[in-house]
């Protein structure tokens, strides 16, 4: 039986890099696939979302988990991703570049905007029950006065339930604000956290990818949207971007804007503002 052929629309910078490689379909949701390379821990994404990522292959297909199966091993060569029941033409698709817009000049948002986006995300975040209650979140308050710290970092990676755990999440969000900051030129300087083997096997492989990248400077388009935002001191659009992070996963999104407005606050005006409300509330 000849295999599908479905049409990328996207595909991320770092897709070239891995031409000849293959790849495992490890995990298979209606909406993505995560691909891991053979041998391997890099990540591939299978999407049919309209966000973009340097290491996604956006597709023309809405119920991925019916074309694709566990397991399923595929291959990437120049002009496509061929798989065992499916192959995914990449030669009409645009590349994705992830474009870092510099920053110099830019005041990022003020204290009483992150106060009032603190708020708004507090009434948010009481639609999930047990966003209050979840141990990711204890373990995030014990260490917000020292978040910028390897040894604080370690406590709450792997914390909490889910595909990708909610600390793990929250880790995502913060170091893809540093990595911004730092790549922005924006006028706050910090240094690069060393993430290393050992403290990556604390939670799921997946998780893992998603936290070296954003120490990288990696991450998906929506999470560079409300980066630009939140350092650029657009209000409105960080507030608009806020409601849409939300939305992502069970409460990933929550936790990666925490991680990210965590990042300017530290930065900017040397406490964590949002922590502090959230915690209070705890």
């Amino acid at each position: 039986m000849p295999a599908k052929r479905l049409t990328a629309s996207f595909f991320g910078s770092l897709i070239p890099f891995f031409r000849g490689s293959s790849f495992s379909a490890e995990h298979v949701f209606r909406t993505t696939v995560y691909l891991r390379k053979t041998g391997g821990d890099d990540l591939v994404l299978i999407s049919s979302h309209r966000w973009r990522s340097p290491f996604t292959i956006n597709v023309y297909i809405e119920a991925l988990n019916e074309e694709i199966r566990p397991g399923e091993i595929f291959v990437i060569d120049q002009k496509q991703l061929v798989g065992e029941r499916v192959e995914i033409d990449l030669s009409q698709a645009n590349l994705y570049l992830q474009k870092i817009p510099p920053m110099d000049g830019a005041s990022g948002l003020e204290k009483d905007e992150v106060i009032y986006l603190s708020k708004f995300f507090s009434l948010l975040a009481t639609a999930w029950n047990a966003f209050y209650r979840s141990v990711a979140l204890e373990r995030i308050c014990e260490i917000r006065n020292e978040t910028l710290s390897k040894k604080s970092i370690s406590k709450i990676v792997g914390a909490g339930n889910g595909f990708t755990p909610s600390g793990d999440d929250f880790v995502s969000g913060l170091l893809a604000s540093l990595s911004f900051a730092r790549s922005s030129k924006a006028r706050w300087k910090n240094s690069e956290f060393a993430i290393d083997d050992e403290l990556l096997k604390r939670t799921t492989w997946a998780s893992s990818q998603y936290i070296k990248l954003a120490n990288y400077g990696i991450y998906d388009e929506l999470t560079l949207e409300n980066a630009i935002a939140i350092y650029r001191g657009d209000m409105k659009r960080a507030e608009e971007l806020l409601l849409e992070l939300a939305r992502r996963g069970h409460d990933s999104g929550l936790y990666i804007w925490l991680g990210l407005i965590t990042g300017l606050s530290i930065l900017k005006f040397g406490e964590p503002i949002t922590l502090n409300y959230i915690c209070n509330r705890c």
